[in-house]
Parts: structure tokens; sequence; C-alpha cells
């Protein structure tokens, strides 16, 4: 199937959607590159997974069936900004340009709909098929003098923050 011609629809996250999400975590290395520990430890729990119902939810749908999820927040003192968080795909789906279309979905919502001026992520530099799709629909590395580290699992694992600004966005085919 051609990557431009997904057909995928993004609703509002509903608490159904929670086991079948974390079932995506299939061992720890990958639930902590998803969560960087904001949902507790490994295997995270439902009740703990509420917690991503403090920020605007998504759950990306292909055929009545959920395929992603990411969340949207506006970072604190920073009203033109939105950031993507908790970003995740079914394994069955990965490297198929579903994580690129619905990141593409969230980005034309908050340049389109919320006025944002840029939008941003994280992610930890091991998780290199991430960074790559987070390339793939646009984002860019911020350089960082003292970049975060997280102790996870007993090791250093450093994080690198992504944007994309709206004025580099309308200019380029990413839209």
């Amino acid at each position: 199937m051609n990557r431009n011609h997904i057909l995928l629809s993004v609703r509002a996250y509903q608490r159904q959607d929670a086991a079948t999400i974390l079932s995506w975590c299939q061992d720890p290395i990958g639930f902590y590159q998803w969560s960087a520990g904001m949902l507790g430890t490994y295997p995270v729990s439902v009740e703990a997974f509420r917690f991503v119902e403090t920020m605007t939810a998504f759950t990306a749908v292909k055929d009545d069936r959920p395929v992603g999820f990411f969340t949207l927040r506006t970072p604190d003192e920073q009203p033109t900004e939105r950031r993507f968080g908790f970003v995740i795909v079914d394994p069955v789906y990965r490297s198929q340009g579903y994580g690129r279309q619905m990141l593409q979905w969230g980005i034309n919502k908050v340049f389109e709909q919320d006025g944002a001026e840029r939008v941003s992520l994280s992610v930890f530099e091991q998780n290199t098929a991430a960074y790559r799709c987070y390339i793939g629909a646009g984002f860019e590395e911020v350089p960082q003098e003292m970049p975060e580290v997280y102790d996870i699992m007993g090791e250093p694992w450093r994080c690198l923050t992504m944007q994309l600004a709206k004025t580099h966005w309308q200019s380029t085919d990413f839209r």
C-alpha cells in the first residue's frame, strides 16, 4: 500500500482504548522509550494510564481499530507552543507510515486550528525508529548545551528535543 494513501482517522481518546494501547508496550525498554517513566514502572496499569486524561489525548484508528495514540499539551508559559507526548503505534503497523500520518494530523490541528507557532516533542537518542519518524514528519533536532538525561533501568538515557515551526511547515511539503 502506498504510504500516502493510508486510510487513517484520528479521534478523541476513549478510556476503553487504554488496554489496547498498553498492550503495544511489549517489554520494559519499549515502555520506557515511550513513557520515560512518566506513567510509573513497567508494566503500567490501566489506572495509571489515566494520567493521559490530564492532556488532550487522541487515538488513531484504521478500520475501527486503534493503531496509534498521542497526546498534545501546551507547555507551561509557552502559549504558542504545543507538545506531543506518548506517541506510539501498534507494533503491527510500525514502519508503514502510520506514525507519520498520525503526527501530520496533529501538526495540522495545532497550526490550523489551535493557532500554535511551533510544535515540539522529546525522544530518547536510542529510539532511532521514532527519531526517523519525527524527521520524516518535518521535525528538527533542537541543539542543547545540557540535554536532559533520564536514569532508565540504571542507565543514562539522553533525551533529545525536536520541534517544527509553523513557518517551516508552511514552506515545505510536510503539509
